[in-house]
C-alpha cells in the first residue's frame, strides 16, 4: 500500500529525518526480492521529470510538512519490512499521526513490497486481505485521531 513517497533526488528531506540513515530501509533492503534499489530507480525514471522539486508534494509527498497533512483523511498503511520504502512510509505514518490525522499502521515482517502478488503461497496474504478490507471499513466510520503512534505487527 506504500508507494515512493519521494523521488531519490528530493530524498534528503526524509534522510534527516532518520536517526541513522546509514542502517536505514534503502541500504538495508537494497537487494530485497520484487523492488530491489535498481527497480525503483527504473520506475522514478519511467516518471521523465527533470530537476524535480523537492516540495512538489505531488510527486514527493513525504516531503510535506505536518501542517500540510493536517486534515488528511483517516489512512490505513501496509507496510513490508523487507522493503526499501519501509521506513519512509513509517516516517509518512508517524508525520500523519502526529498532525492529528486518524491512521491504522501495519507493518509485514520479513516480507518483500508486492509479495502479495504469491497470494495463498504466503500466509502474510491473508493478513494483509483482512488489514485492506477492515481499513476501508475504519476509514468509513469517520474515525477520531488518537495522537498515538501504533503499530501493528504481523
Amino acid at each position: 500500500m506504500i508507494p515512493c513517497l519521494a523521488h531519490v533526488d528530493c530524498y534528503d528531506g526524509l534522510l534527516k529525518k532518520m536517526k541513522n540513515p546509514s542502517v536505514s530501509s534503502y541500504p538495508e533492503n537494497e537487494s530485497a526480492p520484487i523492488l530491489p534499489r535498481p527497480m525503483i530507480d527504473l520506475f522514478v525514471g519511467l516518471l521523465k521529470v527533470e530537476n524535480p522539486d523537492p516540495n512538489d508534494l505531488r510527486l514527493n509527498p513525504g516531503n510535506a510538512t505536518p501542517d500540510q497533512v493536517k486534515g488528511l483523511p483517516p489512512t490505513t498503511f501496509g507496510i513490508c519490512g523487507l522493503d526499501a520504502l519501509r521506513d519512509e512510509g513509517l516516517l509518512y505514518a508517524k508525520m500523519l499521526t502526529e498532525a492529528g490525522v486518524p491512521t491504522d499502521i501495519h507493518v509485514y515482517k520479513g516480507v518483500p513490497h508486492g509479495f502479495r502478488r504469491f497470494g495463498d503461497k504466503l500466509s502474510a496474504s491473508k493478513h494483509w486481505d483482512e488489514t485492506t478490507d477492515s481499513g476501508i471499513t475504519w476509514a468509513l466510520t469517520n474515525p477520531t485521531a488518537t495522537g498515538e503512534f501504533k503499530i501493528h505487527e504481523h
